[in-house]
């Protein structure tokens, strides 16, 4: 997974064009201006003429989705080391 590094993954894996990876990217991303640079540089129709807002957005909404399914799920620990 190159040597643990989450960002350095997702990006090749939007260089491939893999449509999760606008998730995954905009999840692990270290800064939010490489995420804007890549969407702003990047072929519209793969980004599906969403821009910024829109992906940091759907980023942000996963974090969500998923700390209340885990609660619900009974998880009480943290996503954190």
């Amino acid at each position: 997974m190159l040597n643990g590094n989450l960002e350095a993954f997702w990006r090749s894996r939007l260089s491939k064009k893999a449509p999760v990876a606008r998730i995954g990217y905009a999840l692990w991303v270290t800064d939010t201006t490489k995420l804007k640079h890549v969407i702003q540089s990047g072929d519209t129709h793969f980004w599906n003429n969403k821009g910024f807002a829109y992906w940091e957005f759907m980023a942000r909404s996963t974090v969500v989705n998923l700390a209340t399914g885990l609660e619900r799920g009974g998880f009480r620990g943290t996503f954190y080391k």
